[in-house]
């Protein structure tokens, strides 16, 4: 059964790829049989950098220049960082589920034990604890890991603000964390609202003395 589906998958890949091919073909052709004066009205771009020997390569350089000032005007080094730091604590923090996650594992160990009197039960508790922290540390690196990205991510994106808050978030949010999910959802929104009102703080004392401003010993 399972050669069956294997075989089936394949065709049915096989087909796509084909038609892929086939479609681009035909795309290909019938842009190539089209006269130049509906070239030039339908594909005014593709046209223009035909007749324009390096004009792509003009264009992506600039625009790699454009994206780069645009990075560093709104902070995003610092930004992914603070982000990637933050959001790997907080996401650790948050998948590893806390002190009631263990103590969970414990007191079910403990009442599941059947044989051994009190000592038993105390043995398997102790069981069931090591057993529930190492599930809670494999969790919490997984999340750390995603945690980490996505705030890196969005830290690039957003800048040094947006870096500041999911820092921010992650003081508070990582050590409610011990509590619980809920917890440490409450410290983060409050962490990432302090957070905020700080990096707008700065971010106007930074402008003030940017180039052109106050004192000109930053950039803008």
């Amino acid at each position: 059964m399972s050669q069956e589906i294997l075989e089936k998958t394949n065709e049915i890949s096989e087909s796509i790829v084909d038609y892929v091919k086939d479609f681009g073909r035909q795309v290909k052709s019938t842009y190539r049989s089209l006269p130049q004066a509906k070239k030039d009205i339908f594909f005014p771009e593709v046209e223009g950098l035909k007749k324009t020997p390096g004009a792509l390569s003009r264009i992506l350089y600039t625009a790699g220049v454009d994206l780069g000032q645009q990075a560093i005007q709104r902070g995003a080094g610092l930004g992914a960082a603070l982000g990637a730091g933050g959001g790997a604590a907080l996401g650790a923090g948050i998948a590893s589920g806390g002190v009631p996650r263990a103590l969970y594992g414990a007191l079910g160990g403990f009442r599941a034990a059947k044989k051994g009197g009190i000592p038993g039960k105390i043995g398997n508790a102790a069981f069931m604890l090591g057993r529930t922290l190492v599930g809670s540390a494999a969790r919490g690196v997984l999340g750390g890991v995603l945690g980490g990205v996505g705030g890196g991510i969005a830290g690039f994106r957003g800048g040094r603000d947006t870096g500041a808050k999911i820092a921010g978030a992650a003081a508070l949010g990582t050590p409610a964390a011990l509590v619980g999910p809920f917890a440490a959802g409450a410290g983060a929104l409050a962490g990432g609202a302090l957070s905020s009102d700080i990096a707008s703080a700065v971010e106007r004392a930074r402008k003030q003395l940017a180039t052109g401003g106050q004192s000109g010993i930053f950039r803008s």
